[in-house]
């Protein structure tokens, strides 16, 4: 398969570019008036790790996706993973699982926020055990991928595809029931005595920035991959055009989710801008000394 520039550079400067926004996006979260977020601030320094962990792996295990006829296959187009070997195949396997892992570690968030607004234990006194069923979930999705079926191979590629499908449908299901909850709850007249209007304004905002963060992957991972899985059942050739945007959609979200959350965050936005005004005084006062 030909493998042009585009395909080859674009999702390596995607994944640079995710090395660079998500350590700024946790120093964001952990400095100044974003200490307001709680225990929050962990679970979303869990989620830029898991960014920085999948670029690498979109670094070093650049992958092609492609199709002929009624299958479609993925395949390593480069880098030291490329020859076939047991190892090998499982680092695809990885690979490969870092989407799905990617819908557990959403589930995390929207359960979180909810048991914010319903009060619970689990979001500050049993907050570890919180993170210890959510670090449980993402490697539930994990070992999806490392069970392989028996069978006929009709039968064994139909299921697997229905599966993927019923596991992403799941996943968009559940932050689509939280998300409803959040907002009835946050829109309840009973919940405004239990918090302040300043908490449900910064409550309706977070919930507002975990949409745009479930809406990203949703749009460039999830609808590319029922492309690649359903086209096949038609006999349609996807061709080369599908797998550079394919590809270079995939590579994407793990830079784009903190930024979207940076510009949706007034917090996270202000302290930025605070921090770029602050640098740009203390340049000024530095030429005035030197000057002088």
């Amino acid at each position: 398969m030909y493998i042009g520039w585009i395909h080859h550079y674009i999702p390596k400067l995607l994944g640079f570019l995710a090395f660079i926004v998500n350590p700024v996006f946790v120093y964001l979260v952990f400095s100044g008036k974003s200490i307001c977020l709680g225990n929050y601030r962990f679970l979303l320094l869990y989620f830029a790790s898991f960014n920085v962990i999948y670029s690498t792996l979109e670094i070093a295990v650049p992958i092609g996706i492609s199709g002929y006829r009624y299958c479609f296959y993925l395949l390593l187009t480069d880098g030291p993973f490329e020859k076939a070997s047991s190892f090998n195949h499982f680092v695809l396997t990885v690979r490969c699982s870092m989407l799905a892992s990617s819908y557990s570690i959403l589930i995390s968030h929207f359960v979180f926020r909810y048991l914010v607004i319903l009060r619970s234990k689990f979001t500050s006194t049993r907050f570890r055990f919180f993170m210890t069923g959510s670090f449980g979930l993402c490697a539930a999705y994990v070992l999806f991928f490392a069970w392989e079926a028996s069978g006929e191979d009709e039968f064994r590629s139909w299921t697997g595809v229905l599966m993927l499908v019923f596991m992403s449908s799941a996943s968009i299901s559940t932050y689509v029931f939280f998300g409803y909850k959040i907002m009835r709850k946050l829109n309840d007249s009973r919940s405004h005595t239990m918090m302040s209007q300043e908490t449900a304004v910064l409550q309706r905002k977070l919930l507002i920035a975990l949409t745009v963060q479930t809406i990203i992957p949703i749009c460039i991972s999830f609808m590319p991959s029922l492309v690649a899985w359903f086209s096949p059942v038609f006999n349609y050739n996807m061709g080369r055009a599908f797998n550079y945007t394919g590809t270079i959609a995939l590579s994407a979200f793990p830079f784009l989710d903190p930024v979207a959350i940076i510009f949706f965050l007034p917090i996270l936005r202000q302290r930025l801008w605070k921090t770029k005004r602050s640098e740009q005084a203390t340049t000024a006062v530095s030429f005035t000394m030197n000057s002088v």
